[in-house]
């Protein structure tokens, strides 16, 4: 079937051992905290009643994507 090797989500199967862990990317705190700075700039700019409507919505469906 082609998919010789892999699980049936299409992932390699583990062949040599435990998976780990080894190969994912955890955020380091200097990424965690400049999401929290866009985070707190995003509440900023909708706190800006001068902010125009359109940018309004568009901010608030990106807090929406948390």
């Amino acid at each position: 079937d082609g998919r010789t090797g892999r699980d049936p989500l299409g992932r390699p199967r583990a062949t040599t051992g435990p998976d780990f862990g080894d190969s994912v990317d955890v955020p380091d705190e200097i990424d965690t905290q400049r999401a929290r700075e866009i985070l707190e700039a995003i509440r900023r700019r909708l706190g800006d009643a001068l902010s125009p409507e359109l940018e309004r919505e568009y901010l608030e469906r990106l807090l929406d994507m948390q």
